[in-house]
């Protein structure tokens, strides 16, 4: 295996996002777990080595979590509360005697006919929404 010098390494933590003397003191104990050999063999001996775990902040350190309340109807739901009656309507009025409206069916139909409207009646219905 090659060995990397430490500004491969510190190059590589910053693009990869690790801790640089983590890996520093991992490299080193893989480097002397690899010199280490099985008694009357040349084969190397397998060792697991495990880093410290980082420590993990207190609870009081942390900033405390707001309670939000519950959060406004967007566009989409407003499009769909107002639309959804008149399209079972029409849905179940295109059905046979005796057959019924499969459960998805309206909420689908809205759905499609949410994403096939243009971006300014969409606009429209996201400010009423915002408004309620």
């Amino acid at each position: 295996m090659a060995s990397i010098s430490a500004a491969q390494l510190k190059l590589l933590a910053t693009e990869y996002m690790f801790n640089f003397e983590r890996a520093k003191a991992f490299l080193a104990a893989q480097k002397r777990e690899s010199k280490k050999k099985v008694p009357g063999s040349s084969i190397p001996a397998v060792t697991r080595f495990s880093l410290p775990a980082d420590p993990k902040p207190s609870r009081s350190s942390c900033t405390p979590r707001v309670p939000r309340g519950p959060r406004g109807p967007t566009g989409y739901n407003l499009f769909v509360s107002t639309m959804s009656p008149g399209v079972k309507v029409s849905l179940a009025a295109k059905l046979y005697k005796g057959q019924s409206l499969p459960p998805r069916a309206a909420i689908t139909e809205v759905a499609r006919q949410w994403k096939a409207l243009p971006d300014a009646e969409r606009l429209s219905w996201n400010r009423r929404a915002a408004l309620v």
